[in-house]
């Protein structure tokens, strides 16, 4: 991971450079960087273990919705439509062993895959689990978005409660599901998109004792310096 480091560093730079350019163009360029640089060759990757991967995942979508670091990661899945990696690596995996076997019937690369399955090599499970995953009719990447809908469905959270009741639907907005510019009733700046976004993924009660203890905090520390600056104009006119 730390040789894929740099796309990622990359990709910020950009978005720090091109914080208003449209959402669909910060979108083709993640999703070039993530498909060519950063997942580049996962069909092979034998491991089924990619936490080392959700970290950076999550942090390019919140720098690619204009979000905080600390918005809950199942807002940014509904918000942005896409799965979590892990999914997402799986579908393709289970999509190159299936070509691959399409095309090497009876072949060597096929007696191959066949005896590691047999012998239950490392590769040979983790075959055998793709296969398995490859008889469900639905996708990782649709059983994943479709638990996530669930999660905040039944959360009892205040965040999620509250999300739900901004967006019931549990959709992403049509100014980032459509993903066209060029069509007037969905395309809005980015500017604009930006401050959507965080109001519907980000917006907080601030109802809680510790919020209220902070604005009281700040409310008695405006009142201090008013007074402070109000006798320094009154000693002043005095002299």
């Amino acid at each position: 991971m730390k040789g894929k480091a740099p796309h990622l560093r990359k990709f910020i730079s950009f978005l720090t450079k091109n914080s208003e350019c449209p959402y669909n163009v910060k979108h083709k360029v993640w999703k070039s960087a993530l498909n060519s640089a950063v997942l580049y060759s996962c069909e092979t990757w034998i491991s089924n273990d990619f936490k080392i991967l959700d970290t950076p995942y999550l942090t390019t979508l919140k720098q690619m919705l204009g979000v905080r670091s600390t918005t809950c990661s199942d807002l940014i899945y509904i918000e942005t439509g896409l799965p979590d990696v892990k999914s997402l690596i799986i579908d393709r995996q289970i999509k190159y062993l299936k070509c691959l076997r399409t095309a090497h019937v009876d072949d060597y690369i096929d007696k191959i895959i066949k005896m590691a399955i047999h012998h239950r090599t490392p590769m040979g499970r983790r075959l055998r689990y793709l296969e398995t995953l490859h008889a469900n009719v639905r996708t990782q990447c649709e059983m994943f978005l479709d638990t996530v809908s669930q999660r905040v469905l039944h959360s009892n959270t205040s965040r999620r409660q509250l999300y739900l009741l901004m967006n019931p639907s549990l959709e992403a907005h049509t100014s980032i599901n459509s993903l066209k510019p060029s069509n007037p009733k969905t395309h809005i700046k980015e500017v604009h998109r930006i401050s959507l976004t965080r109001m519907r993924s980000g917006l907080r009660q601030g109802v809680g004792p510790a919020h209220r203890e902070k604005t009281e905090r700040v409310s008695a520390r405006k009142a201090f310096k008013q007074n402070n600056m109000s006798s320094y104009t009154v000693d002043y006119q005095e002299l």
